[in-house]
């Protein structure tokens, strides 16, 4: 048995093993052959079994490193250069976390077979005699959770070989009271100072005393008559938030102590009049107490602090003196004396948070960076701190670094780079030494030696030395961490003049004036230094004037803080999107009845974060309506949209304000040098949890929201989002695609991304089975090689026209950037922006490396071009932003599946809701969990079909009572009914049902393209796989609903497999407004039918473009829709079990462009002897084509159709077949004309001109039409008066002004008149 105890401290649990980086590997669903739950007090019992693989799991990434480990169903894994091993993961609900006792029971082992060759060996020295179990406790929406994970392997004490835990009991013993700690009550404020009173924002970059005098009041328009008592400077200081929820930060803006020069002393601010008031800068020294230490930050958001002027919402907050304590304990005369060089230039992977500043390298192998200490003691020993980063493809580098031409006694060292998992571009290095100098001017060299091919970059300096403490015309900022300890009383001695003045400047608002005495010609003053204490000494003419104040702007009164109703659902937006957001937030309101906030991110900074950027403003906001819910799960938020594209690029060090696509910030990992690990991410916003948000890369972080993004950089996206939502929740997105679920996968890896596909498609079909499974798998198409590597041609295709077609989900598994999917480039830019399926938008998951990566200023990546495409695309995405590992990805993938179909209290959960718990659920690999976002609208619930449809008889047999065989050639008809969850027929149910009859599933043959190892990161081979599809329709079309009831009837085609099993009824059913959709495996295929009537006719088949208004030989644009209309007597074959009997169309007589169509095959409302198909073609080169049909009715008898058609490029509007008809004519005629243009709406104007040249008539009139032709122009033969015109010929003039580009064309004819 093995058991972990922890009493009374569930904190140190949460961190104690996730402490070091893990980069986590999962497969396949975890299968509990067996499980029961039993809850006993405050017990959790479950029976687990483990079904481990009989081969061993490779892994294999883009740095080709390989791995190797045992796995079982479900697991995920524990990576490190040695070896990999599998790990068992279960999260748990528990109520109380005082003491938590986990243990394993009952628990039955097997011996590992030797199939792992070396890999046992390798992994022996990690595995002990007993099962190492560890925990953690994390929580969600304050709930506590325990997650429980452990290697199922050990080694057995009596006969030393390893083992694997095939069955056991996890046991799980919980007593004590809930030790959640909340936040305290008064955290938050009730209203922000921001709410009354004019206020004028402000910053300053330089830390110190700054003077606001009337005349720079005057010159940024705050006049009139001010008050001292109701003047005020309002403002939190500078420097980051703490991204710990549980640090100190001020809630609100603070009014700042300052001090007032009232020349007349009348109380008003006039002319001649001051004040002073403390700033500080953006840029900080932290001090470390239990270290001793000072540490420079940067910060990472603004190179600015903000500050509020308010001229009648003050308080009168002046100064107060400070007395100077009686007696001291120790004195100084000196000073700590700090300074940095952090220039931040260069992001070297445009990704995570840190910056660097110029290269050093074989080409610029010389630095110098100059610093001035004033009144620097040079018998003290300066500190240095100094690091950089490396990229060293050849041995390591070094640095010399020298002080003053004196070479320092350590060099920052480089080390060589070494390919691993986690692709590191550079390594960092820091050196910390010490020197004495001479002179208080110090430069700092630093030398390049290294091979050619590395190079270097400077992060930062530190210097750290003593001054004389010594005021010089200028502001002394002053702090002596030697005087620092308990009970101390420190003398402070500053040669100044008796001018000066001494703030105490420790407190940045509550500044006091520090009350000195002279003694010998020095200052003196006495302070309690048991903090350390920070002090400005100055005199009037050291004072930074008003103008290096930089005025931002006035801003209008806000209150935030103030708000009563507890939001469901909050928008964070860029202003320029503010009416787009509240458009969206009130669409949520009036359809799901949420309580919605819409806030500009600059109101959030203003009340949260003293006005500059920070992202912890965000998260505070969203806590304090998280924190004022108390326990009241149903008060807490639920959904934050983040209304506006990203970047990396913070403060604009990269790119300018117009190339720059930072519109609200998203989180940047501190790991900034290893593609495989540094990320951005969202997530950040989502942990509310006092005990979270300092370490989000930790899985105990549970999220507490449902967060997604909107990446829109201008209005006109913003709008075309908004448009997009709502319309997919609309009428017009009604469809049968809606029964739809599509998963693709990529080649080679060992098959790894079809096997996680088929694995999630199968658990899919099995729990869902009302839902239809098609795989795109990519080895199981035709590869094609070419100049630019292989290609799948097919599988482009396939993609295409799936989006075409439609699907609620495409789910995608394998290699994948920026622009595409996989090396074959299956997926790209051009085919996301050519899709035009707006009523058809499914979700995408998209299991891949940086498909979405939204925070790039340079590059717009193919997973926003997907969400942000305004005709079609995607409704949202479940994606990754940067380099993810298959395995990981399975695993959230797995989850987030788990999640979208389950109901809660009768309702499917919003998009939000399924990631952040899907996410919640991962116990390992928080680092690959992170990189996963959503992009789209959390709080978007998708399209699924509201009501049931039931199967009643199948030949007039009661499904319920007997089950009837189809058998080819027989005549079926199928009748059944639209219901509510519970059953009952709906009678009010009017409308139409989409019914499909599948055949038995098919197995299908992977092709093994791949048998080597390829790609640039040396992938795994493809393998044999064999996969099960059941897609091959006996019967697709559209049947009446009446009152609920529906009947259809068809002949089962000759071509099924003629052995005998379970096929599939799947139904789809819409009234206009609302839908439903079922299935039924009551039906067995198979056999022929006895005395089957002869049928020896083929099928009647015509074929179009776009329309049937199409004429042979017309104009279409370079992707029309392939129209064909199918007729006969015993229906259509679409079925496609048999080799060349399927419906097919070849363009140019070219065999190589053969389309196979059965699956655009839909039979006609209440008929199953007539349909249509309808494909899209895309991309025909301009000119004369030709098309060819072949269809085949269910006795096997064939049919074709033919036509030919002009493409004209939609790049400019071209018109054909001008003509008009009758003609001659006597009374009327009608003008006819074909056009590129389908779908635009153009204005058509015909003038008809005598021989001569008079313009006897003008027609205009505006049309739209989905096809190529316009024919509903009439001329009743009068002039403008209405008056009639002799017999005789006449000209007309054609012109036709496309409205989507004003572009224009126009044609001459002639028509003649009989009267």
């Amino acid at each position: 048995m093995a058991i972990l105890t922890l009493v009374s401290n569930p904190k140190s649990a949460m961190k104690m093993f996730r402490k070091q980086l893990y980069v986590i590997f999962s497969t396949a669903m975890l299968t509990c052959l067996s499980s029961t739950t039993v809850l006993a007090g405050e017990q959790i019992s479950v029976d687990r079994t483990l079904n481990w693989s009989a081969q061993t799991r490779t892994f294999t990434t883009e740095s080709q490193f390989t791995g190797e480990s045992f796995h079982f169903d479900g697991a995920a894994f524990n990576f490190n250069n040695t070896s990999v091993l599998p790990e068992y993961g279960e999260s748990f609900a528990i109520t109380s976390t005082a003491s938590i006792q986990v243990r394993i029971e009952n628990a039955i082992y097997e011996p590992v077979a030797n199939i792992g060759g070396k890999l046992i060996e390798s992994i022996k020295p990690q595995l002990s005699n007993q099962i190492d179990i560890k925990y953690q406790i994390g929580y969600a929406q304050k709930a506590p959770q325990l997650d429980v994970y452990f290697v199922p392997m050990r080694v057995n004490a009596s006969t030393g070989k390893i083992e694997k835990l095939i069955q056991f009991t996890l046991v799980i013993t919980t007593s004590g009271n809930i030790s959640y700690k909340t936040t305290d009550e008064d955290e938050f404020g009730d209203g922000s100072v921001l709410a009354t009173g004019s206020w004028y924002k402000v910053s300053v970059i330089r830390e110190g005393i700054y003077k606001i005098d009337r005349n720079w009041l005057n010159s940024n328009g705050i006049s009139g008559t001010i008050s001292f008592d109701n003047f005020g400077v309002f403002g939190n200081g500078g420097g980051m938030l703490p991204e710990s929820n549980a640090a100190f930060r001020y809630d609100d803006l603070q009014e700042n102590a300052i001090y007032k020069k009232d020349v007349n002393g009348n109380g008003l601010f006039e002319d001649g009049d001051y004040v002073y008031f403390f700033g500080q800068a953006a840029h900080r020294w932290n001090y470390n107490e239990a270290t001793n230490k000072f540490t420079h930050a940067n910060n990472l958001y603004s190179d600015q602090t903000y500050y509020f002027i308010t001229p009648d919402a003050g308080s009168g907050k002046y100064m107060t003196d400070k007395a100077s304590e009686a007696t001291e304990n120790i004195s100084t005369s000196s000073y700590d004396y700090l300074t940095f060089y952090d220039n931040d230039k260069i992001n070297l992977l445009n990704s995570g948070r840190k910056w660097y500043a110029e290269v050093i390298d074989i080409y610029n192998p010389n630095r110098s960076y100059n610093f001035v200490m004033p009144g620097l003691i040079t018998s003290e020993i300066v500190n240095i701190r100094a690091s950089a980063a490396g990229s060293s493809l050849s041995g390591s580098t070094i640095l010399k670094m020298d002080a003053n031409g004196n070479s320092l006694p350590t060099n920052i060292v480089v080390s060589e780079l070494v390919e691993g998992f986690n692709e590191t571009y550079a390594y960092e290095s820091a050196i910390e030494t010490g020197f004495t100098s001479t002179s208080e001017n110090i430069t700092i060299g630093v030398e390049f030696s290294g091979a050619a091919v590395n190079t270097t970059w400077m992060n930062y300096i530190e210097l750290l030395g003593r001054a004389n403490l010594k005021h010089n015309n200028a502001q002394l900022y002053f702090r002596d961490s030697r005087t620092r300890a308990d009970g101390n009383i420190t003398k402070y001695i500053l040669d100044a003049d008796n001018d000066v003045k001494v703030w105490d400047v420790t407190s940045q608002i509550n500044v006091q004036n520090q009350l000195f005495v002279e003694e010998g010609g020095d200052i003196v003053f006495r302070a309690a230094s048991d903090t350390l204490r920070n002090f400005i000494a100055f005199t009037d003419a050291d004072v930074f004037s008003s103008s290096s104040i930089i005025f931002v702007e006035k801003i209008a009164n806000q209150n935030l803080h103030g708000i009563t109703t507890q939001p469901d659902y909050v928008i964070v937006t860029h202003p320029a999107f503010l009416s787009e957001a509240r458009r969206l937030a009130g669409f949520h309101h009036d359809t799901q009845g949420l309580d919605t906030m819409v806030v500009s991110i600059y109101d959030v900074y203003n009340e949260f974060s003293s006005g500059a950027q920070d992202i912890s403003a965000i998260r505070d906001m969203m806590r304090m309506f998280y924190e004022r819910a108390g326990a009241d799960a149903t008060k807490m938020p639920r959904y934050l949209l983040l209304f506006g594209d990203a970047s990396f690029d913070y403060r604009y060090l990269a790119f300018d304000e117009e190339k720059n696509t930072l519109k609200i910030p998203n989180y940047e990992s501190v790991e900034s040098l290893s593609r495989g690990v540094s990320y951005g991410t969202d997530d950040f916003f989502g942990f509310l949890d006092p005990t979270e948000g300092d370490n989000i890369e930790d899985t105990a972080e549970k999220l507490d929201i449902g967060v997604g993004r909107l990446p829109v950089m201008t209005a006109e996206e913003a709008t075309q989002m908004v448009d997009k939502i709502i319309h997919y929740k609309s009428e017009e997105s009604l469809g049968s695609w809606r029964n739809g679920l599509c998963f693709l996968a990529d080649d080679e890896d060992y098959n790894q991304h079809m096997k996680d596909a088929d694995l999630l498609a199968t658990t899919v079909k099995d729990d869902y089975p009302v839902y239809n499974i098609d795989k795109i798998y990519f080895d199981a198409y035709q590869q094609i090689p070419g100049a630019g590597g292989e290609r799948y041609p097919e599988v482009e295709t396939s993609i295409n026209t799936k989006m075409y077609s439609g699907s609620f989900i495409m789910n995608y598994l394998g290699h994948g950037n920026e622009q595409n999917w996989a090396q074959e480039r299956v997926l790209s830019v051009d085919d996301i922006n050519s899709w035009e399926n707006y009523d058809k938008l499914p979700l995408f998951i998209t299991a891949t490396c940086s498909f979405s990566r939204y925070d790039n200023p340079d590059l717009r990546s193919a997973g926003e071009l997907v969400l942000l495409n305004p005709t079609g695309g995607g409704i949202a995405l479940v994606t990754t932003v940067r380099l993810v590992i298959s395995s990981g990805n399975y695993d959230l993938n797995k989850n987030l599946l788990n999640q979208l179909f389950v109901k809660t209290d009768g309702q499917y959960p919003a998009l939000g809701d399924a990631v952040k718990k899907g996410k919640n659920a991962v116990t390992t690999g928080a680092t690959n969990n992170r990189k996963f976002i959503l992009l789209g609208d959390p709080a978007l619930v998708l399209n699924y079909p509201k009501f049931n449809v039931e199967t009643k008889t199948v030949n007039g047999y009661d499904v319920n009572v007997y089950v009837d065989t189809l058998k080819a050639l027989s005549k079926v008809t199928i009748t059944g009914e639209v219901t509510d969850e519970s059953g009952i027929k709906l009678s009010d149910f009017n409308g139409t049902v989409y019914p499909a009859v599948y055949d038995k599933p098919v197995t299908i043959n992977t092709l093994i393209n791949d048998p080597t190892a390829s790609g640039v990161g040396g992938w795994g081979p493809s393998q044999e796989f064999d996969f099960e599809l059941q897609k091959n329709a006996l019967y697709k079309g559209k049947a009446s609903v009446a009152n609920g009831d529906f009947s259809f009837t068809f002949i089962v085609p000759k071509d099924i497999s003629y052995n005998y099993g379970s096929g599939k009824l799947s139904y789809y059913a819409e009234n206009g407004e609302e839908d439903a959709n079922g299935y039924s495996a009551s039906v067995i295929i198979g056999g022929t039918a006895d005395n089957a009537p002869e049928d020896l006719d083929g099928p009647a088949v015509d074929v179009f473009m776009n329309d049937e208004t199409f004429v042979f030989g017309g104009l279409t644009d370079e992707n029309p829709v392939l129209l064909i209309k199918l007729n006969d007597n015993s229906g259509i074959n679409a079925l496609g079990n048999a080799v060349g009997h399927d419906i097919t169309a070849t363009l140019d007589e070219d065999q190589q462009t053969l389309i196979k169509l059965n699956d655009y095959y839909e039979s006609d409302l209440d008929e199953y002897q007539s349909g249509v198909v309808a494909y899209p073609l895309s991309d025909i080169a301009e000119g004369r084509h030709t098309v060819s049909v072949k269809a085949w009715d269910v006795y096997n008898n064939s049919g074709d159709g033919y036509t030919e058609f002009v493409v004209a490029e939609t790049a400019d509007l071209a018109l054909s077949h001008v003509l008009n008809y009758p003609n001659p004519f006597t009374t009327n005629t009608t003008f006819w004309f074909e056009h590129n243009r389908p779908g635009d709406v153009l204005d058509v104007k015909v003038e008809i001109f005598t021989v001569s040249g008079k313009r006897i008539k003008t027609i205009q009139q505006q049309v739209s039409t989905d096809g190529y032709r316009v024919d509903d122009i009439s001329w009743d033969g009068l002039d403008e008066f209405g008056d009639s015109i002799g017999k005789g010929v006449y000209v007309y003039k054609l012109t036709v002004k496309a409205a989507s580009d004003n572009s224009k064309a126009n044609e001459f004819q002639k028509l003649v008149i009989l009267k």
